[in-house]
């Protein structure tokens, strides 16, 4: 039976500016929020799984911003997605995803805040198989190493103008549909999960050559060179690399 072996390191940087972080980071049904998730002492946080003993859900989640509850949004999405219950089925996915969209929907209304709590989220399965399932809802991220190139396996939510045209919360949607992709099997691959706030200002040409790097680099050694070129963003910066 084919084993699977994991290295994970997660790190965020607040915006230039901003009282507090609305990025989340989910891993397994636990939740990390953004301001917890800093890189402490200048270093990301770590954790090692070899082999897999079950699937490894993670996620990164980004609170749309303007509404006093986006940080509590975000968390609530990293934790409720990374579930291990949800790499049962794609529809267990879904319905959970929409089970979150309506909660978040209806909380606004019952604490009496203007406006609706909202949240991207982009998340990845890792079977102990090897297999990923991508999945995302919004402009936050997953990208994958594949023959020295870096290619996107997310779908950004956005309009003809560029503006984001879904998220988890949004008031005037009744459903949401995440994007849903399936990544067979490959060694040495490396996946980075991401909010907009890291991939606009990093760049595709440095994001690509960072995470392209030699095996030798570790993903704690990536999140941190990662987290570093995002400084100066106005916006929350977060990344997970597997």
């Amino acid at each position: 039976m084919r084993e699977t072996h994991v290295m994970v390191a997660f790190g965020t940087r607040r915006g230039d500016g901003q009282l507090f972080c609305e990025d989340a980071i989910g891993v397994n049904g636990w939740a990390l929020h953004g301001d917890a998730a800093g890189m402490d002492g200048g270093l990301p946080g770590e954790f090692q799984q070899s082999p897999l003993s079950g699937p490894l859900l993670v996620a990164v989640a980004d609170g749309v911003s303007g509404h006093p509850a986006a940080a509590s949004a975000s968390l609530a999405a990293a934790e409720h997605l990374t579930r291990s219950g949800l790499a049962a089925q794609r529809s267990m996915l879904v319905s959970s995803a929409n089970a979150l969209h309506t909660r978040l929907t209806e909380a606004g209304q019952e604490l009496g805040l203007p406006g609706t709590a909202g949240t991207t989220v982009a998340g990845a399965i890792i079977t102990v198989q090897g297999t990923v399932i991508c999945f995302n809802v919004g402009d936050s991220r997953i990208y994958r190493t594949s023959a020295g190139s870096l290619v996107q396996m997310s779908r950004d939510d956005v309009d003809a103008r560029g503006g984001m045209s879904m998220w988890l919360g949004r008031p005037d949607v009744h459903r949401v549909d995440p994007f849903v992709t399936t990544v067979e099997p490959v060694r040495s691959q490396r996946l980075l999960l991401c909010t907009d706030g890291l991939y606009r200002t990093v760049g595709a040409e440095l994001l690509q050559e960072l995470m392209c790097a030699e095996s030798t680099v570790t993903p704690r050694q990536l999140v941190h060179t990662l987290i570093s070129a995002a400084e100066g963003s106005v916006d929350d910066a977060t990344a997970i690399v597997i």
